[in-house]
C-alpha cells in the first residue's frame, strides 16, 4: 500500500473519529475507502473533498473511490463484493 493511500486514511479517520473506517483493493489495483456513517449528501460531499484535497497533495491522479455509508448499506455492499475485495485497512 503507498503512503497516499495511508494519508487518505488517517484523513477519514480524524473526520470520522466515532465511526469506522476501511481500505479495500481489488484485482486491478483499485482502493476503496469507505467511511461508516449516517450523514446528509452536503456533509458527505464535504467529507470526500476534504480527502481527495488530502490526496491530491502528493498526487494528481490515483485509483481510489471514496465511499460514504450507513452501517446497513456497508453490509449490503460488503455482502456483494467481498469476493472482490482485499482488506487492507
Amino acid at each position: 500500500m503507498n503512503d497516499i493511500i495511508l494519508a487518505a486514511y488517517k484523513k477519514a479517520k480524524e473526520l470520522n473519529k466515532d465511526g469506522d473506517v476501511y481500505v479495500f483493493k481489488d484485482k486491478h489495483a483499485s482502493y476503496y475507502l469507505i467511511i461508516v456513517k449516517g450523514s446528509s449528501c452536503k456533509e458527505k460531499s464535504k467529507i470526500i473533498n476534504i480527502i481527495y484535497d488530502e490526496v491530491y497533495k502528493y498526487t494528481n491522479e490515483i485509483d481510489l473511490i471514496v465511499f460514504i455509508l450507513d452501517k446497513d448499506n456497508f453490509n449490503l455492499f460488503m455482502s456483494q463484493n467481498k469476493e472482490n475485495l482485499e482488506k487492507v485497512l
